[in-house]
């Protein structure tokens, strides 16, 4: 046998029948003893050492009108029906031709095959049991056949039927065996026919084992693992040399040229369920296995001087060696073990414990820090937040969250920069938290850190990190950072500006102080035209409209009485995003100024305010020579409720008001038609009864709606058919 790895069993079989149909009728020309037959019978037994390297028998079976050799079902031709036919001549249903066949008895079984068939029953048995030919039986019951016919495909013509792939099926099926072969329960033809159940030589599942162990996928493998460990009683002495060679063994045949150690962990894990000793590892393992074993180990040692209050028993740098070696060996699991039992320290009644915990847990931040690993950085972080949340952790935990967010910040690690200053900021602001005292005082020397500042503006400016980078500003509150960012508020780069803005707005009211200051430095120079000024000032304007800072009004009413127009718009459009009712005043003025442009975007903003207190302000507009009463009943619109409604009606009833200011019929006809839009957009029963009189007392003077969306509106509501 060349090479059992390419060994088809198929073809092998095919080959021998051809070969015993052939001899068979050749030996009709030759008595035993002749040269020509006793060539023809070696050719034969030759064709059978391929199968006898590997098993103990080869079997040949009928079944119906196919011939099937060693369980598998043979393609038909001139050889395989022939021996067919010569089977059923003779009654044979099974014949079993053993390693020790002998020349002699393959002659007079091959020569009786071609004879005609007897009457006696059971006549072929019975002639070779006068011949006294033992290393060839028929008709016996289930024979050991390599494969199971009832379990084998049949396939199609000329398939394969590969010696090792099946040899891997079996030991799939069967881990026990895998388990008395390293145990050395094994150790002859007999042993290995009685616990496969099939006749395969000892010596050829020695040879090729180790080459099927090292293709078993992974969970097979641990199967096999387990039953080696869990059979021998690790606090004895009997099986243990034995368990000891078949582990080394399991492992030297497994172990491919290129490992994953990673299975050593579950190993690993069993070993200790049971108890092994330690020092038994070396005669388990190679030293690159052990040098993966080892940290696992140390980790455990950590791991139970934690929990059993003996923190002060660890040294630092032994623990960060722990963690790297257990990151550089992909070992989560057991890290993250690790890791929940430094955070559970926290939580520890003896204050002795907690403060250890606290170094130790800072060792292991600066040790994912150095291993770059940052996906178990942030569920760290993410457990260690969890914990600080909760009232079973004492002090110590606030400030390793610190710790945490200087580093995440040092990194650039923005999502755990915000969640570790969202939870420090959550914690202070829970009045009976005994924790709060402790986390305020973290944030606020976090807030006036210059290095901290340092890290977040250069962030911004360069545009370095998404919304967590602007959710942790915001978190921080951090006036320092606050006035740094304004002094880049102008910088030329109009997308550094952007993220400088954003940012700011981010911080809410925390930036209004800063801003509103930095806005009056401009304001108490005087009014200035140059375009420096007036970018910045636009951009600070902004950041305070967008906060709703409404304490730096007085400085947008200096500023309402500026006289460029870019200045006053961009004062009324920050008023705008205020949104507030104490706009009124300032936008009041604005909305009478001498400029349309002003005067409209000044009304439109007290109308975008929604707010019901601004109702006053717009009424009070209504008379004014220069106010546009079509844009003052859109805002009522917009802001609605009762104090619009009522506020048009009343324009729309006082006909004396239209003829005192001298308005011409069709700009009256305008300003009702822009009260019943707003009317329609106000929508309560009141305003609707009254869309519906004032539409009708429309149309009973001919004149028409015009096709547009008020008149679709108006007819909706009067339960007509809109105009397309």
């Amino acid at each position: 046998m060349k090479n059992q790895d390419d060994i088809d069993i198929k073809r092998i079989s095919l080959d021998i029948i051809r070969d015993y149909y052939s001899a068979s009728r050749k030996l009709v020309m030759y008595p035993l003893g002749h040269p020509n037959t006793n060539d023809t019978l070696k050719k034969a037994v030759e064709s059978l050492n391929e199968i006898f390297a590997i098993k103990r028998s080869f079997v040949i079976q009928t079944f119906g009108g196919r011939l099937i050799a060693e369980g598998i079902l043979m393609d038909e031709n001139v050889f395989v029906n022939g021996l067919l036919m010569d089977f059923k001549r003779h009654g044979i249903d099974t014949a079993v031709f053993y390693s020790d066949l002998l020349l002699g008895d393959l002659y007079h079984f091959l020569s009786k095959l071609i004879e005609p068939n007897s009457p006696i029953e059971d006549h072929f048995r019975k002639f070779l049991t006068s011949q006294n030919v033992k290393t060839i039986a028929v008709n016996i019951p289930k024979p050991k056949t390599l494969y199971n016919f009832d379990e084998t495909a049949i396939g199609a013509a000329n398939s394969k039927f590969s010696l090792m792939e099946h040899l891997k099926a079996l030991i799939c099926a069967q881990p026990d065996f895998s388990v008395a072969y390293y145990l050395g329960h094994l150790t002859n033809d007999e042993q290995v026919a009685e616990k496969l159940k099939i006749d395969l030589r000892f010596s050829f599942i020695k040879s090729r084992l180790p080459a099927v162990i090292k293709t078993l996928p992974r969970n097979y493998v641990l199967d096999i693992y387990k039953q080696l460990i869990y059979s021998s009683d690790w606090l004895g002495r009997e099986a243990v040399p034995d368990s000891l060679k078949g582990l080394k063994s399991l492992w030297e045949d497994y172990f491919p040229e290129k490992p994953d150690y990673s299975i050593l962990v579950p190993i690993y894990n069993t070993l200790k369920e049971v108890g092994a000793p330690r020092n038994l590892f070396g005669s388990m393992f190679d030293k690159a296995a052990l040098s993966r074993i080892l940290p696992l180990i140390d980790s455990d040692d950590i791991i139970e001087l934690l929990k059993t209050n003996q923190a002060r028993e660890i040294d630092f740098g032994h623990l960060k060696k722990t963690i790297l070696r257990l990151v550089s060996d992909s070992n989560l699991g057991q890290l993250e073990l690790l890791l929940k039992e430094l955070l559970n320290s926290f939580a520890s009644t003896n204050s002795d414990t907690r403060q250890r915990g606290l170094r130790l847990a800072m060792a292991a931040v600066d040790a994912l820090e150095e291993s770059g690993f940052w996906k178990v950085f942030q569920n760290y972080v993410k457990e260690m937040l969890r914990l600080g949340m909760s009232p079973r952790a004492g002090q110590e935990i606030i400030e390793l969250i610190e710790r945490v967010a200087e580093k995440a910040a040092n990194c650039g690690r923005w999502q755990e920069l915000k969640l570790s200053l969202q939870t420090l900021r959550g914690i202070s602001n829970e009045k009976e938290n005994p924790k709060a005292a402790e986390a305020q005082s973290r944030i606020q020397a976090l807030a006036v850190s210059q290095v901290m500042a340092d890290i977040l503006v250069e962030a911004v400016l360069n545009g370095k990190g998404g919304v967590e980078l602007y959710d942790s500003i915001a978190a921080l509150g951090s006036s320092r950072i606050a006035n740094i960012l304004i002094e880049k508020i102008d910088v030329p780069d109009k997308a550094v500006r952007a993220r400088v803005i954003k940012a700011l707005v981010g911080m809410g009211k925390e930036a209004g102080q800063p801003v509103t200051e930095a806005i009056a430095a401009i304001v108490t120079k005087g009014e200035s035209e140059d375009n420096n000024t007036w970018y910045r000032l636009r951009n600070l304007m902004r950041v305070a409209g967008m906060i709703r800072y409404i304490e730096s009004l007085l400085y947008f009413e200096m500023l309402g009485n500026w006289k460029q127009k870019r200045i006053k718009l961009e004062v009324i459009a920050a008023l705008e995003s205020m949104r507030s009712p104490a706009t009124g005043t300032i936008l009041s003025k604005l909305a009478v100024d001498s400029d349309p442009d002003i005067r409209k975007a000044a009304i439109v903003a007290m109308g975008m305010t929604g707010h019901p207190d601004m109702v006053f302000y717009i009424k009070n507009l209504i008379g004014h020579p220069q106010v546009d009463l079509i844009l003052v009943a859109a805002a009522l619109g917009r802001i609605g409720g009762q104090k619009s409604r009522d506020v048009l009606i009343d324009l729309y009833e006082n006909d004396r008001f239209f003829v005192v200011n001298k308005f011409s019929a069709k700009d009256e006809e305008s300003i009702k038609m822009a009260i019943i839009r707003a009317m329609a957009n106000i929508g309560d029963d009141v305003a609707k009864s009254k869309v519906e009189l004032y539409s009708r007392q429309w149309l009973s003077k001919g004149k028409p709606f015009k096709s547009d969306f008020l008149s679709n509106t108006a007819r909706i509501l009067l339960g007509d058919r809109p105009e397309s």
